[in-house]
């Protein structure tokens, strides 16, 4: 039996296929993807089982609004017609991987999968998991399994955008063919702007590393993901581990799969 793998994100669906048996986490999926939320059709999503055998459960995260999901369910009835679907959201997962927001049903389905993915990766390690996405979120893990807190920000995306909106000259210095700098003082406006986005992001990366200093939590490792992971592992000058973790969302939906038994 296949599984299907939903991260329904703020700018578009990621997705992948594992085989339900597959324990883990750094197996290569079956199949694996992303649509726009412009391009979601049956036609796209027909694609996704071409030439696979039928998907019996889907399981997904979701940041986006219940319309959006209902239309997704709507249009994979002709494609997955017998699939189960199960909705990790913040308060899953509880009884084994706990959480200190006094609601846990509030944290971010997104950020309690990445947490899941996390723990279940790199297990008895204390981390600073990061997701740079439309939005930064920076989530303290403790090696005993417990989601300490965190921080959430304005993405590279959105920072650079509200600076080009709301003023009347500065540019959008931000997008998908943005070259990698190191950091450092800028010498003309967009360089400074480049370097000031960077430096804010990377600062709030440092506070969370001083309140797990404050917790006397010495941290293993910062484990990144998202969209910009790749400017902000390249401009870090910090002294822990910096890694990359690709789909975590994805890899803590599968994670749960096997915890919960759903």
């Amino acid at each position: 039996m296949s599984l299907l793998l939903i991260d329904a994100g703020n700018t578009r669906i990621k997705w992948a296929i594992a085989q339900a048996d597959s324990f883990n986490l750094n197996d290569k999926w079956v199949k694996s993807g992303h649509i726009n939320y412009a391009d979601l059709n049956e036609s796209a999503l027909s694609h996704i089982t071409k030439d696979l055998s039928s998907i019996k459960k889907i399981i997904y995260s979701s940041v986006v609004s219940k319309e959006k999901i209902e239309h997704l369910k709507f249009l994979s009835k002709a494609t997955f017609p017998s699939a189960s679907w199960h909705e990790l959201q913040g308060g899953s997962a509880l009884s084994w991987l706990k959480t200190k927001y006094i609601t846990p049903e509030k944290l971010g389905s997104d950020r309690r999968a990445m947490l899941i993915g996390a723990a279940n990766l790199f297990p008895h390690r204390n981390i600073l998991v990061v997701c740079a996405g439309t939005a930064t979120t920076i989530d303290l893990l403790s090696s005993n399994k417990e989601h300490l807190g965190g921080l959430i920000l304005p993405g590279i995306t959105l920072m650079s955008q509200s600076l080009h909106t709301g003023t009347a000259k500065l540019p959008h210095v931000f997008s998908d063919q943005t070259p990698l700098h190191p950091l450092s003082l800028g010498c003309d406006t967009q360089s400074a702007i480049y370097n000031g986005i960077l430096a804010s992001q990377l600062g709030a990366i440092e506070i969370g590393k001083l309140m797990a200093h404050q917790q006397n939590l010495p941290l293993d490792m910062v484990l990144v993901d998202g969209g910009n992971a790749e400017l902000l592992i390249n401009a870090y000058q910090g002294t822990e581990q910096i890694l990359f973790s690709s789909n975590l969302v994805l890899k803590g939906l599968l994670a749960w799969h096997h915890q919960d038994y759903i």
